[in-house]
Parts: C-alpha cells; structure tokens; sequence
C-alpha cells in the first residue's frame, strides 16, 4: 500500500497539521516516554514528522515511512532527526538492541504483517528498552454513536481495525510484555450532534488536553485510540 502526497495533503489535511490541541499530545508523549527512558528514539511510520518534531528536543530520534512525500516533509519540519524511506514490511536497517525507545503511531491499522513487525522492533529494541503503539480503539464510545462515520472506518486504507486483545496476544507472542495501556479519551467529535459540534468541541477536545498535561492516555476503555506500551519479555 502506497501513501501519495494527496493521502496527507487533501485526505487527513486537518490531522496532520500541528493545532495547540496536538502540541499538548506530542509534548505529553514525549514527556511521557523520557521519563521512562533516555537515549535514542525510532518512529515507525513518522508521517510528516509532526511527533519527530517534538521528540528530537529530547532524544537522539529516527525515523521512517512508506511514503517519499511524507518523508521530504519530514526533512522540513524537523531539525536533528535521521529520516529514510522504508515499509514495516522490510528489515529495519538498524543493529540489535540499538534503539531505546520505538514508536508506532497510528500504522498498525494499515498492514496484516503484525508479527513481522513486532519482531523487528523487538530485535532493535534496547533490553530495558520501550515500546509505544497507539491505534483506533474499537471499543470507543465514539464509534458505538457514530458508527460508519466514526474516524476509525473513515479511512479505508485502515485495514486491521482489531479490538485490544487481539493486539495484546501479538504483541505477548512476538515476545512483549504489556506495561501500560488505556486510551486518549474522545476527540472525533461530534459524537451526538452536528449542532452541538463546537460545545463538544470544547468539552471534549478540552479535557483530553487538560488530561495530557498529566499522561498521554487514560486508564479508561472508551477513548478513541487505543495506546499500548510494553518491554521485552
């Protein structure tokens, strides 16, 4: 599956640009996983860079998407980091045990080849290293009001829409112990009405800011993407 320039310049136009709602969920994950360890950081399926942009304040950072556009946008909108075109289908071309942290933002929906990739990531993967991936929650309260028109089924190119288990039984297979997990609260709004869109807007895109000055993600199962972080078993 290819990403063209128009998938991130018509398509998800309003997702990709960096709002003050997602600088405060960017600098809430990097914050996040500083804490938790220091050193170099790769992220799978960058996109153009947005997250890089933040992470490279705080870490040695790296990274790599399918897409050449979105690659040469990368370039521009960061400073420090080590950026290559590449596909989680491929070997990653680092050493064993070389990257303290990997990320993996909203790709895992976009490929079947889950084990492939887990292992490669836990091959590069630092042994007190860890592993964030955040993905379409199905269990969201957006998607039981919304239905088909919910952000998850929006985008068909979002092929592995699976419920937690089903990423936790992977992820444990392909030699991962889950640490943490929960959800980044409802943002796809309107969830009830399109006449109440900009209240909702306020309520709920504002908590989920409010919350992420604390932690990137809650410990509730309704939110509308699902995080997963882990180590090596």
């Amino acid at each position: 599956m290819r990403f063209k320039k128009n998938y991130f310049t018509s398509h998800y136009r309003k997702q990709y640009k960096v709002n003050y709602f997602k600088k405060t969920a960017y600098n809430s994950y990097v914050k996040y996983l500083f804490n938790l360890k220091q050193g170099t950081i790769l992220d799978c399926g960058c996109g153009i860079g947005n997250f890089l942009r933040f992470a490279e304040k705080k870490f040695v950072a790296m990274g790599f998407d399918i897409s050449d556009y979105a690659i040469s946008q990368a370039k521009n909108n960061t400073k420090k980091s080590k950026l290559w075109v590449s596909s989680v289908e491929k070997v990653i071309p680092l050493k064993d045990e070389y990257a303290d942290v990997v990320t993996a933002f909203d790709i895992v929906e976009h490929f079947t080849d889950h084990d492939f990739f887990f292992k490669e990531v836990r091959r590069i993967m630092h042994p007190q290293g860890v592993f964030l991936i955040r993905t379409p929650n199905l269990n969201s309260y957006s998607l039981q009001r919304k239905g088909k028109t919910w952000y998850g089924y929006r985008d068909d190119t979002h092929i592995s829409l699976r419920y937690k288990e089903y990423w936790f039984h992977v992820l444990t297979n392909t030699g991962f112990s889950i640490l943490d997990y929960g959800t980044d609260l409802i943002w796809d709004t309107p969830v009830f009405s399109n006449l109440t869109k900009t209240i909702e807007k306020l309520i709920f895109k504002g908590s989920k800011m409010l919350f992420q000055y604390y932690k990137p993600f809650a410990h509730v199962d309704w939110g509308d993407n699902l995080i997963i972080l882990c180590k090596k078993t």
